[in-house]
């Protein structure tokens, strides 16, 4: 039996590898956040930070919810002082909206008081959301340390989520 070259076979197969590749890239979202300042100064530590969707396609569905995994005053091993909320413990989830490629939103904040220059906080920011077509709901977690350098001016590095607020 021999084989025929068919231009319609190539396109077909082009076509399916295509869409495999587009159905894996919808079903796996890239999703960063980020600490950006702004000129609000009534923003809990001087800043926000920003989830934005790098995916291919949308993420439907989106909370947000919050958990302090640690917090302490400068000059202190203690917890903060200062009515630190949902010490250990996530926060209630708040809806934020569907986010489109490149589409970005602020995460709220819920009631944190900073301390004085030195405090140091580990939070640990827990995203659920719908990837694209699909109908299961998945969970991201992104955790920053934060140490105040100046009155209402922190210093975030991103950390590894591992076991924070579970």
């Amino acid at each position: 039996m021999s084989r025929v070259f068919s231009p319609v076979n190539v396109l077909a197969g082009i076509a399916v590898i295509v869409a495999a590749i587009f159905i894996f890239l919808s079903a796996v979202p890239a999703l960063s956040v980020k600490p950006v300042s702004t000129a609000d100064p009534g923003a809990d530590f001087g800043m926000m930070f920003n989830l934005t969707n790098h995916g291919v396609a949308m993420i439907r569905d989106v909370s947000s919810a919050m958990c302090v995994n640690s917090a302490t005053s400068a000059g202190s091993a203690e917890a903060a002082s200062g009515g630190v909320a949902n010490f250990a413990g996530a926060s209630q989830p708040l809806t934020l909206s569907d986010l489109d490629r490149g589409d970005a939103v602020a995460l709220p904040f819920e009631n944190l008081k900073p301390g004085p220059p030195g405090s140091r906080v580990d939070l640990v920011f827990i995203i659920r959301f719908q990837p694209g077509w699909w109908f299961w709901q998945e969970e991201r977690r992104f955790r920053f340390s934060g140490t105040e350098v100046s009155d209402r001016n922190w210093d975030w590095k991103p950390l590894t989520p591992g076991g924070a607020c579970q």
